[in-house]
């Protein structure tokens, strides 16, 4: 992660016009090469369709692999990510899940005190304010195996939260003050 953030902090720094040299030595960050690390290279390097690329390419030095004395790259690939300004859609970030950056949903969390006070995944909080059951939480695509059921029951003079109840697909758990206790479904 560390490695990560200092080589988009690099990127953003060539794009001014400022090299920093040797960071990813001093920090142990190799970039991972078939040739050899160039921190600050041409973006046009010579490849299968074009191997005698000489000519001065337009746009800033990049940080690349250059491939060694007699190698080309394979079909102009040059390893280097074109940037676009995006912006992600409400309730999402933007960020590196399961090794794919993109806009991914912004993870919260659900709460509920003993004396009933709800906060949800957005933050908003509340007292239950009547006796019952209510459910809290749940994944919508009940075919999805990650699918649950969150569900509180509420009783007694002042509403306070009584028993937990989280059903998934194979198992059930039920929470109160006195145990908990795991049922799986045969």
């Amino acid at each position: 992660m560390l490695c990560q953030a200092l080589a988009s902090y690099s990127r953003q720094c060539r794009g001014e016009g400022i090299i920093i040299k040797d960071w990813r030595k001093k920090f142990g960050c190799p970039m991972s090469c078939h040739s050899h690390y160039e921190i600050c290279t041409s973006p046009c390097q010579p490849s299968c369709p074009f191997p005698d690329q000489k000519s001065p390419c337009p746009g800033a030095c990049v940080e690349a692999c250059v491939c060694d004395k007699g190698y080309v790259l394979s079909a102009g690939a040059s390893g280097v990510v074109n940037c676009e300004k995006l912006t992600c859609a409400s309730g999402e970030v933007c960020g590196v899940r399961d090794g794919v950056r993109g806009c991914h949903v912004k993870q919260g969390r659900c709460s509920i005190s003993q004396v009933g006070l709800l906060t949800s995944f957005d933050g908003m909080s509340g007292v239950i304010g009547a006796q019952g059951a209510f459910q809290v939480a749940s994944l919508c695509d009940e075919t999805n195996t990650m699918w649950f059921l969150a569900v509180v029951c509420s009783k007694g003079a002042s509403p306070t939260v009584d028993t937990l109840y989280v059903f998934f697909k194979e198992t059930a758990v039920t929470v109160n003050s006195q145990h908990v206790t795991w049922l799986r479904r045969a």
